[in-house]
């Protein structure tokens, strides 16, 4: 009886873990912001499962970077002026996802965060595209 009623518990779960579909994404390894950018999905625990092969996927996703470094005359100068160091570096992130048969755009954001911290950019666009996905 105990092992009846454990195993019709468990039936709604499996059957719901059965019913949770993630798409796949292709995210290609030889980018430098892949290993930063998966790791920012799987921490905002954006609901899809990240792939290296382009052949299973049903989006890719592509990530290009920009920064400035910043200056140490820039953060003295805006501490003597402020009395706050900035030394002005930021990180700026693009991604888009596209559908991988259609190749149509299906989403597009950019996150810039100043000093430079790529890993917090790269978890502020996975929060974002996170967000988007759960509006569908």
């Amino acid at each position: 009886m105990k092992y009846a009623l454990a195993l019709l518990m468990m039936i709604p779960a499996l059957a719901f873990g059965q019913a949770v579909s993630r798409p796949k994404v292709y995210l290609d390894p030889q980018n430098p912001l892949s290993s930063d950018f998966s790791a920012g999905v799987q921490k905002k625990r954006v609901p899809v499962t990240l792939t290296a092969d382009s052949e299973q996927s049903n989006y890719t996703v592509t990530l290009t970077a920009d920064s400035d470094k910043g200056s140490k005359a820039r953060g003295v100068t805006m501490a003597l002026m402020t009395g706050v160091y900035a030394d002005g570096a930021w990180s700026r992130i693009s991604m888009t996802v596209m559908d991988s048969k259609s190749k149509d755009v299906v989403f597009s954001y950019s996150c810039q965060k100043n000093g430079g911290r790529v890993q917090s950019v790269t978890e502020c666009l996975a929060k974002h595209w996170k967000e988007q996905i759960e509006k569908k």
